[in-house]
């Protein structure tokens, strides 16, 4: 259940690179990334009690999932804000949260990577300039 959550997550997060920072200036596109945004999240959720109902992942999976929520409320936060260079940061997120679903990904995926190197991925994507 676990790799086909995530596999769905991946999938999804892979799709809201389409919002670009210019179409974050239309609200009705705002109101739908933050919709899936929502998903997401409750999606995260649903991942996280799973993982700690299984016992054969390790605890940096559970903190690579709790990061992965915060770090999507921490995008709505932003787009909801519209604090200066919300755009930008917003695009940032977006385009970097695809990787942190893929350390959940089954074992034979090829885009299965480890804890680590899921967040490492991540990481420059929050860099400002």
């Amino acid at each position: 259940m676990i790799s086909k959550l995530s596999q769905e997550i991946y999938e999804k997060s892979i799709q809201l690179k389409n919002y670009d920072e210019r179409k974050l200036l239309l609200k009705r596109n705002r109101l739908t990334l933050l919709n899936e945004l929502y998903q997401l999240q409750d999606m995260t959720d649903i991942l996280l009690s799973s993982l700690h109902s299984d016992s054969s992942f390790s605890y940096n999976y559970i903190e690579l999932a709790i990061f992965m929520k915060t770090s999507l409320a921490e995008c709505i936060v932003f787009l909801t804000s519209k604090a200066k260079n919300y755009r930008t940061t917003v695009k940032r997120y977006i385009c970097g949260f695809h990787n942190l679903p893929r350390a959940f990904l089954s074992i034979d995926n090829k885009m299965k990577v480890s804890t680590a190197e899921a967040m490492e991925y991540f990481k420059p994507y929050l860099k400002l300039d």
